[in-house]
């Protein structure tokens, strides 16, 4: 938890993705109630955030820099394409 908490650490990166859609769905269902609430099933709201997820917003992220940065110490690994740098 120590580590967590430490000043260069994203807190946003902590919590499941899949727990927090799964608040958002149930959020968003009682705020819009019967209104077309079929189209907010959490497979659906899951697979509208990934596909509107770009890379660009990926590589902007503590994750993939840390990622970089692993790739460069095992260079018999690639993580990611060479264009991306």
């Amino acid at each position: 938890m120590k580590d967590l908490l430490c000043k260069d650490h994203d807190p946003w990166q902590v919590c499941c993705g899949h727990d927090l859609l799964a608040l958002l769905s149930l959020a968003l269902h009682k705020v819009l109630g019967t209104h077309n609430s079929g189209e907010l099933r959490l497979e659906i709201l899951q697979k509208s955030l990934r596909l509107a997820y770009e890379y660009r917003y990926f590589m902007k992220t503590q994750l993939y820099q840390r990622l970089r940065l692993w790739e460069q110490h095992h260079p018999s690994f690639v993580l990611f394409p060479p264009a991306d740098e």
